[in-house]
């Protein structure tokens, strides 16, 4: 992963919040890789666009259930 683009590192990290969030199978394997991935750090020049923390990101969208459940209706 190091070697990867900021862009990849960047769709690697959301891959793996997806798959833990929204998956119920794979999500405890994916919050025990998240630790191996580290804190990722992307360049975005002058953006206030922040990266995700990988770990904290899942569980809080989990809100303690197996998966997150989907939403009928999206607020913007």
């Amino acid at each position: 992963m190091p070697t990867a683009t900021d862009d990849g590192r960047d769709r690697m990290n959301n891959f793996v919040i997806c798959v833990g969030t929204f998956v119920a199978s794979p999500g405890d394997p994916a919050i025990k890789a998240a630790p191996t991935l580290g804190k990722v750090e992307i360049d975005r020049s002058q953006t206030a666009c922040k990266v995700p923390a990988t770990e904290p990101d899942i569980i809080k969208c989990r809100r303690g259930t197996p998966f997150a459940l989907k939403r009928k209706i999206c607020r913007c």
